[in-house]
């Protein structure tokens, strides 16, 4: 089997779901090949790249060029001249498709330079009606697989006019929401129901050794979050819960992994709260040294909320990754996240932006530090959903299924 992906930057650390998948594809013998709009700064710079090997992955990128795209046209054109009329009849279509003729173009060219395949998977909305227009232009003739994670769903729409997925709605193949709450929001918005399956993203269960968290009844409780700091994380709500428990009760100290446009501002706030002196940013760290912090913590703060442009999360990677090590975990209700935390069963939910109900939690876990031992009931969730080489095992016979 032969797939094509479809993806943006790649690869990203952030979007490690997509790293696994095209490791666990590798695995099941399937032969991929990338195609993405710009590559990341260090390719090499996660653990995944050398560990399975992927130097040996096939990447086609979007070239810089008008020129290079036209010529990969005429090539194109020389190979499968009976293709030309129904390109010029799609490209010619509207004044929109005119002006991503490049990016068609582009696609076009190299995906019928390094075909065939037997479906094109894509990862985030745009990507997906990106290949349902190579289908439309005469380029792809196989089934798409369109994966939905979150901003895809709520926020790209919201910022372009009209349907951005009206031609993808009509395209054969199926859509991929990554959770119930997805699959639901696709259906309201129009997508076939019968062809919108979930299919959950993941983690390989097996990088993570399971140990259950033990700390002494009235000893430091260490927090910590490991992210992107953008809105949509939701760290500012989880700084005002840190300055509702009272420090002359409780000793809690707080890690903040990452940076992003709101450090500063939330480094400002966490002096205004008087709780500097028990936050500590610690910035952008590279995987193992994520992992030696969070095997040092007791508790993973994931205070997720939407956004002001109402840009959501899918299901946080750090949280599989979290509950796969036993770590326990307080988040939100917002988006697919209740799937995966149930509330005092494999975590601890709040409202979202209710400080009040995450201090709650932390006081909860500090007074009772076995009251909140979830872990292995969150090792087993994980195990249960979350396993990236089960799911990828199951696209594939999906795949196959639609061929």
């Amino acid at each position: 089997m032969r797939i094509a992906v479809f993806v943006n930057v790649f690869p990203k650390g952030s979007e490690t779901f997509i790293l696994n998948q095209v490791a666990d594809f590798r695995e099941l013998d399937v032969d991929v090949v990338v195609f993405g709009h710009k590559p990341d700064d260090d390719e090499t710079k996660h653990p995944v790249w050398s560990k399975y090997g992927m130097s040996g992955l096939t990447v086609h990128w979007e070239p810089a060029t008008m020129l290079r795209a036209i010529l990969r046209a005429a090539l194109l054109t020389i190979r499968r001249p009976g293709r030309v009329p129904k390109l010029l009849r799609f490209l010619f279509g509207s004044e929109e498709r005119r002006q991503s003729g490049k990016v068609l173009l582009t696609y076009g060219g190299q995906y019928q330079s390094a075909g065939p395949f037997d479906a094109v998977v894509a990862h985030f909305g745009p990507n997906g009606e990106l290949a349902s227009e190579l289908v439309a232009a005469g380029f792809v003739d196989v089934p798409l697989f369109t994966y939905f994670h979150g901003y895809d769903v709520v926020k790209y729409p919201s910022q372009r006019q009209g349907d951005p997925y009206s031609l993808l709605k009509k395209t054969a193949g199926r859509y991929l929401p990554i959770s119930a709450y997805w699959r639901d929001k696709l259906v309201g918005e129009g997508f076939d129901e019968a062809r919108t399956t979930i299919c959950r993203m993941g983690v390989d269960v097996n990088d993570f050794r399971y140990k259950a968290v033990v700390r002494e009844p009235r000893s430091k409780l260490k927090l910590v979050s490991v992210c992107r700091l953008v809105e949509k994380k939701g760290i500012e709500y989880a700084l005002r819960g840190m300055a509702l428990v009272d420090p002359s009760d409780n000793d809690v100290e707080y890690t903040i992994v990452g940076d992003g446009p709101l450090r500063t501002e939330l480094e400002a706030l966490s002096a205004e709260l008087g709780i500097s002196d028990r936050v500590h940013f610690v910035g952008f760290k590279p995987q193992p040294v994520v992992g030696e912090i969070l095997a040092s913590s007791h508790v993973l703060m994931a205070p997720s909320v939407t956004a002001q442009d109402g840009d959501q999360e899918g299901i946080p990677v750090t949280i599989m990754e979290a509950m796969a090590s036993g770590l326990p975990v307080v988040s939100t209700r917002h988006t697919g996240i209740p799937e995966l935390v149930e509330d005092g069963v494999t975590g601890m939910l709040a409202d979202e932006r209710d400080a009040k109900g995450l201090a709650d939690a932390i006081e909860r876990i500090y007074a009772d530090p076995d009251g909140y031992a979830t872990s292995a009931k969150a090792r087993e969730r994980v195990e249960a959903l979350h396993d990236s080489r089960k799911n990828s095992r199951q696209l594939v016979q999906l795949i196959a299924q639609c061929r």
